[in-house]
């Protein structure tokens, strides 16, 4: 009896099409005869994996007593006249280059672009990613921290292509610099005169990298430093991190510091009073401030006698309403004077304003009674 040799597994590379016996090298397949034998497969064989093909002695050789070689394994369903083989396909090897692209980072670029078939695209084609090690990480995701790594090229997807590593480059030196960060910097106007209302700075390039500290009575939002009071108040600057990943655009790193200034507005004071009057009189005083309706001044209204820095208080003897303050002036006697108002320190809301001059002043003086006299004064 006649028998033939056993079919073996084979394996042949993924070609993109659908394969069969015939795209197998014959090397492997020197026990085929295609006269003798009819070979069927269990799916479509295309993509990477092992597939089970059957090979089966025709039946007109069978009929003169052909069989296989070797005994069957007949609970895998052989036969004398039946047998089942491995049909491997590998992934396709394809050649790699990691390099860096301009903005040094890590890229892949295939050495012969057509190395993946046309027909593979979307999830059918390989995605490459890396993994990155160097200074104590390793991961798949880019590092953050300052230093040098090494980037490993490889094949992110299930698909049907692996790296030909014999004949690619897939390794990188991959360096994470410092961030550079743009100088936060005011623009348009640093100095406003205090309006009563809160004013705006422009303080351009804040990001997420950036950190300020704000003085007491600023905010800011939205790129706009908020602030109300008189004053001179100062910003500091910061890189978040302190420098440890990020770098100023000038190469520098330390925090720095920018102002803004609200000027105090000046209060015109308008003295209403007579140049003079008797000894005996108490004439009465008006004292206006122009602050602002929303605001209120404390003042200090006083009087001096002319070359004297010694100051009489007037506040006694004033009454305020809105911004009027009228005083009744005391008895003086006769000479020169004059009346002095100034700002009365920090009280009230004093802060946002200044006479120009320090003070205003209004000279008058003080005259004796007319003393009439009769013929009978007269001797």
């Amino acid at each position: 009896m006649r028998s033939l040799n056993e079919p073996t597994d084979i394996s042949v590379e993924y070609k993109g099409t659908s394969l069969t016996l015939d795209d197998v090298a014959d090397e492997q397949k020197n026990w085929f005869n295609a006269e003798q034998l009819d070979i069927t497969y269990d799916s479509t064989i295309i993509n990477n994996g092992t597939y089970r093909a059957k090979a089966e002695i025709k039946s007109s050789y069978a009929s003169i007593g052909l069989i296989f070689a070797g005994t069957p394994d007949t609970s895998a369903g052989e036969s004398d006249t039946v047998r089942y083989f491995n049909f491997t396909v590998t992934k396709k090897k394809i050649g790699i280059t990691a390099a860096l692209d301009s903005g040094g980072l890590p890229t892949v670029t295939l050495k012969n672009a057509g190395d993946v078939y046309s027909g593979d695209t979307g999830d059918r084609a390989p995605k490459f990613g890396f993994t990155y090690k160097g200074g104590g990480y390793e991961g798949d995701s880019p590092p953050t921290a300052v230093g040098t790594y090494t980037a490993t090229a490889k094949i992110t997807n299930e698909c049907n292509y692996q790296i030909d590593t014999a004949n690619s480059t897939i390794s990188v030196t991959y360096k994470v610099d410092k961030k550079s960060v743009a100088k936060p910097v005011l623009s348009g106007q640093v100095s406003k005169q205090y309006s009563g209302v809160e004013q705006n700075f422009t303080l351009q390039g804040v990001t997420a990298d950036v950190s300020l500290t704000l003085p007491s009575g600023v905010t800011y939002a939205d790129g706009s430093l908020n602030v109300k009071d008189a004053g001179t108040y100062k910003i500091g600057i910061a890189l978040k991190d302190g420098g440890a990943a990020t770098i100023w655009a000038d190469g520098t790193s330390a925090s720095y510091e920018v102002s803004i200034t609200i000027t105090k507005r000046p209060l015109n004071i308008t003295i209403t009073a007579p140049t003079s009057w008797k000894v005996g009189e108490t004439p009465t005083v008006t004292v206006v401030g122009d602050s602002l309706a929303s605001d209120k001044t404390e003042l200090h209204i006083y009087y001096c006698k002319s070359g004297s820095a010694v100051k009489y208080d007037l506040d006694a003897y004033k009454e305020v309403v809105d911004k009027t303050r009228t005083i009744k002036m005391p008895e003086l006697a006769q000479g020169d004077y004059y009346i002095g108002v100034e700002l009365f320190g920090d009280k009230q809301g004093n802060s946002n304003y200044e006479i120009l001059t320090g003070s205003v002043t209004h000279t008058f003086k003080v005259l004796g009674n007319d003393i009439t006299f009769t013929k009978d004064d007269i001797k």
